[in-house]
C-alpha cells in the first residue's frame, strides 16, 4: 500500500513535532467551547 500511495512511515522525530501540536489543537478547541458554553448560559 505505501508503494500505491507513493508514502512512508513517519520517523519518531515527526511524531515528536506532531503530536505536542496535535494537543495543543485539541486544548485550544476546547478551551474555545467552554468560553462558548459559558457566553451561551450567561445569555439566557
Amino acid at each position: 500500500m505505501n508503494t500505491f500511495l507513493k508514502t512512508a512511515p513517519l520517523a519518531l522525530s515527526d511524531w515528536m513535532i506532531i503530536m505536542p501540536v496535535a494537543v495543543l489543537i485539541v486544548f485550544v478547541e476546547e478551551i474555545r467551547k467552554l468560553f462558548a458554553r459559558q457566553k451561551v448560559a450567561l445569555a439566557s
